[in-house]
């Protein structure tokens, strides 16, 4: 009875990821408008090949053989197609191999329909988590008795929720596919090399299925060929008995066939593959790769870069907001010369704080009977050869991504499983001293789970762009407690009310209005109207451009994230204009009693807009991502702007006649 309870509660754990990685990918749209299935790279691969081509199906048009340089973005804008490698006139993809055999096209012949992308991350990650959570079960029953289910339980709720595959699920591009991918096989061949030490029968076929799950791992990321040579890890286990002789003869041979033979000829496959599309067995197609920057320095290894990659990936800590999802980006250092560019990375040791548990992974053989130990570490150093050799790689790369990250996490999450379980076996020998213990690595796996749910929700700004209900729904979650909590604390104390300022005084919060003469005369400069905080990074800058004689631009630049304007627009006469500035900053915290009589949720829509209007006409929304946590106490400048590297100019050229705050008691008494 109590071994089918611990089946059925690892099932609903099991069950909840899963739910929870459909969930994060079900509002993903693409990126690069393939909103068709039968148009994204992987499934214009399987056509090609299906149609008996290398090439991807999608034909390049005519105008990029024209063009002086088809890889300058400049030209090919208009007719390339993102990512794909350009080559003697057809399209290729650089990205692995392997999900096409595997999935989209075994997909497509059995149900004569294409998958969407975006499901084969979901597949990917559920499969690799799935592999994970089975041989962590079985490692902690066989390994571990004295650690009890809800250890184990929540070792495998930690493998699936700080392991990285949020990020990958909540932008599912055919990046993510390949590296999800790997994900799954390396994961796969993990499994199949614990087998091979003595865990199942037949370990010389446990070592060929661990070599061709590694096969296909190099196959969907090329990276990974460093880390396929785990596989020497069972072949040790084998050749070398511990107190037994040495093994040799007929089968050493078969072993070491098993090892090395699948990888091998995957390897050569894929040698072939390389020389049949691109005439180099060794070229993926980077060299030709259309994108957004031309490729020219891009993909190459320098150790250079490998100080700015450890802060990148392992060391700097992300920001903090007030309100959900309370994450935001970290600090980017200064780029080197020839450095191409980071992708919303973040240093996991801080953030992500489980991982730090992975350090203690050789408690897991300590105290143990001598085979035992011996067959736990050689698992132990299998995993953390995978890590470090792809940490080994991307430290020295010359870009910086969020999705790369998923190449060493989830590896690192399983050390650190290991370690736990260490830890709590040596407890259950000396119990003093183990509920500190536990309540330590319980609340680093919480923290660390927190952050992955919070930081995929800001990742990129795509849950609010893409499923804005469901944005708001979790903000009015989350924000509430930060909201009772200001309003019980405000309720005690005797303030002044936003909506009645009873003793003459202006208002201290609400909207700016900011009047002036006429527009610019001199058109294409963006002059500042009003810099709210003056910090690089914490500052938002609302301004006016002329763009023709009777025409005006107005607009927001956020330092770090970009400019954000209306359409041109005609003002409705000659004469002095109305614009009224509307920003989070301008409001009081969330809760606080200068709200007045505004609900919670009329307090939330204020706090998560900027906005512009002019003449009482609302002209341009920008909404909460750009919210990075300005000093509501900072001074208000109007018509300077003292920020530095700004794309607006330093003064406005026209006349400011008065700019004032409008208070709060226009604000909507319920949400909009």
């Amino acid at each position: 009875m109590r071994g089918r309870t611990e089946s059925l509660l690892l099932a609903l754990v099991c069950c909840g990821v899963f739910a929870g990685y459909c969930w994060i990918a079900t509002p993903a749209v693409p990126q690069f408008g393939l909103l068709d299935p039968g148009e994204q790279h992987f499934n214009q691969l399987v056509a090609g090949f299906r149609s008996g081509e290398l090439s991807l199906k999608r034909e390049p048009p005519a105008e990029l053989a024209k063009l002086a340089d088809p890889y300058d973005p400049k030209q090919n804008a208009a007719y390339r197609l993102h990512d794909a490698s350009y080559y003697r006139g057809k399209y290729y993809i650089y990205y692995g191999v392997t999900p096409a055999l595997v999935l989209f096209w075994p997909y497509v012949a059995l149900t004569g329909h294409y998958l969407a992308q975006k499901w084969a991350v979901v597949i990917f990650c559920s499969a690799a988590f799935a592999v994970a959570a089975a041989l962590v079960w079985r490692i902690g029953r066989r390994c571990f008795p004295g650690v009890g289910a809800g250890v184990l339980l929540a070792m495998v709720g930690a493998l699936g929720t700080v392991n990285g595959a949020a990020f990958l699920l909540r932008r599912p591009e055919m990046y993510e596919v390949s590296t999800s991918c790997a994900y799954a096989f390396v994961m796969a061949a993990l499994a199949a090399i614990w087998c091979s030490l003595g865990e199942g029968r037949g370990p010389v076929a446990w070592t060929a299925l661990a070599s061709l799950l590694l096969g296909l791992a190099v196959g969907a990321r090329p990276t990974f060929v460093f880390g396929a040579a785990c596989v020497i890890i069972p072949v040790a286990w084998l050749m070398q008995p511990r107190g037994g002789p040495r093994v040799g003869g007929t089968y050493g041979w078969k072993l070491g066939l098993a090892a090395f033979a699948p990888l091998a000829a995957i390897g050569v496959g894929l040698a072939a593959y390389n020389y049949a599309r691109f005439g180099n067995p060794l070229e993926f197609g980077m060299k030709y790769l259309m994108m957004g920057q031309k490729v020219t320095r891009y993909f190459v290894l320098d150790w250079r870069y490998i100080w700015l990659n450890v802060r990148l990936y392992f060391l700097l800590p992300t920001g903090l907001m007030e309100y959900f999802p309370f994450v935001r980006g970290v600090e980017v250092p200064p780029l080197p010369a020839g450095y191409g560019f980071t992708e919303d990375t973040f240093g996991i040791f801080p953030n992500i704080p489980f991982l730090l548990l992975a350090f203690a992974a050789p408690l897991a053989w300590s105290g143990r009977d001598p085979q035992e130990a011996r067959r736990l570490r050689l698992f132990t150093c299998a995993v953390a050869w995978v890590a470090l050799t792809s940490v080994a790689v991307l430290l020295a790369f010359v870009v910086a991504s969020i999705r790369y990250e998923l190449d060493f996490t989830p590896y690192l999450a399983f050390l650190a499983v290991l370690g736990v379980l260490g830890i709590e076996d040596h407890f259950s020998r000396h119990p003093k001293g183990r509920p500190w213990a536990r309540a330590g690595w319980a609340a680093l796996l919480a923290a660390s789970a927190a952050f992955n749910f919070f930081a995929s929700c800001e990742h990129l700004g795509l849950l609010e762009r893409q499923a804005p209900a469901a944005f708001q729904g979790l903000s009015r979650i989350f924000n509430y407690p930060l909201y009772a909590s200001n309003h019980l604390l405000s309720s005690m104390r005797d303030r002044r009310t936003a909506a009645g300022a009873r003793d003459g005084s202006p208002p201290r919060y609400g909207p700016l209005l900011v009047r002036i003469g006429s527009p610019p005369g001199t058109a294409g400069a963006n002059e500042p109207l009003a810099v709210l905080g003056a910090a690089p990074g914490v500052s938002a800058i609302a301004y006016i451009r002329s763009v023709g004689a009777d025409e005006i631009v107005v607009g927001f630049q956020f330092t770090g994230l970009g400019v954000y304007e209306c359409r041109p627009m005609r003002p409705g006469h000659p004469g002095p204009l109305d614009i009224v500035v509307t920003a989070p900053s301008l409001y009081p915290e969330l809760g606080d009693g200068e709200w007045g009589g505004v609900p919670y949720l009329g307090q939330l829509s204020r706090l998560g807009e900027y906005s512009i209007a002019v003449d009482g006409a609302s002209v341009l929304e920008v909404h909460s991502l750009l919210d990075r946590t300005i000093d509501r106490g900072a001074p208000l400048l109007f018509g300077v702007n003292p920020v530095r590297d700004s794309r607006v100019s330093g003064t406005f050229s026209g006349q400011i006649l008065e700019h004032a705050r409008l208070g709060i008691a226009g604000v909507s008494k319920a949400p909009r």
